[in-house]
């Protein structure tokens, strides 16, 4: 699942994350990691990319001894996740809550499609239906899917 979201936002997620961390080393990490955010201007990063950039900060003594207890602490706060070996890709750190309602949204519907004889509902029928998985109104799951051409 991918999405869009302003810096300021993503910012405030991770701050947020940290300081329910309540670790002091987990905070001092975390703030060198926001300092060197608007260097990463991609979806991904290499380890060694990360590091190096950890590095370039004036107030950091990351070493490369500490480069595992870092990536292991971004992953756990879910600022990171592995895409392959040696490489991550950003993530929204409690996001999976949202990513899991909006996927069994979307089965609800098309098991809610698949049981009619034909395998069609009205617009207007389907969005009279209650999904039980889903806190979210039925019409933004339609318009997600819609989107997504499902």
């Amino acid at each position: 699942c991918q999405a869009i979201m302003l810096t300021e936002d993503f910012v405030d997620a991770v701050t947020t994350s940290i300081y329910a961390e309540k670790n002091a080393r987990a905070g001092k990490i975390g703030m060198v990691f926001l300092q060197c955010l608007p260097k990463l201007t991609s979806s991904y990063i290499a380890k060694s990319k990360l590091f190096e950039i950890l590095q370039a900060t004036e107030d950091a003594s990351i070493t490369k001894e500490d480069a595992e207890s870092v990536t292991s602490l971004l992953m756990r706060l879910g600022v990171l996740i592995r895409r392959r070996a040696g490489e991550y890709l950003f993530s929204i750190p409690r996001a999976s809550g949202l990513i899991v309602a909006l996927h069994d949204a979307r089965k609800e519907i098309k098991r809610i499609i698949q049981k009619r004889m034909y395998k069609e509902i009205l617009l207007k029928e389907l969005e009279k239906k209650r999904l039980k998985k889903s806190k979210m109104d039925i019409e933004y799951h339609i318009r997600d899917m819609h989107g997504l051409s499902l």
